[in-house]
């Protein structure tokens, strides 16, 4: 009897504790490519940068490949 009763409660908080889980859960990546909108990410401008920004941004990257 206290061993089902055990049982029961073990089930229930696993049962509350997936309901969280899922409930708080960060959305895929599949649905942020679904639902994007220009300009939404951060460091992403709506425009293409100019060689100015260009220049200013491989200096701080370190790296000439790296656009």
């Amino acid at each position: 009897m206290i061993g089902r009763l055990i049982a029961l409660v073990v089930c229930a908080v696993a049962v509350v504790g997936l309901y969280f889980v899922v409930q708080t859960r960060p959305p895929s990546k599949v649905d942020d490519v679904m639902i994007y909108k220009p300009g939404t990410y951060q460091g992403a401008p709506d425009e293409p940068l100019d060689k100015q920004q260009e220049e200013a941004l491989r200096q701080r990257v370190g790296n000439q490949n790296a656009l």
